[in-house]
């Protein structure tokens, strides 16, 4: 049985849209690029980090 739920997992690392989720949680607090967790990010990826975004018919609900 089909319930028609519009479900997406997106890796958020090679997803420029949904960079500013990279930085923060879902919590609806201002988006800002820290220095600290780019530079985490800019070795992190290479070596294999990904995070990826649960989205619910349009609105982001979980990371992981």
């Amino acid at each position: 049985m089909m319930l028609g739920l519009d479900i997406k997992l997106i890796d958020i690392v090679e997803s420029k849209e949904y960079e500013k989720h990279l930085y923060r949680c879902l919590a609806l607090l201002p988006f800002r690029k820290y220095r600290k967790r780019s530079r985490y990010l800019d070795q992190a990826v290479p070596k294999g980090f990904h995070k990826t975004l649960l989205i619910f018919e349009g609105n982001p609900v979980g990371q992981i």
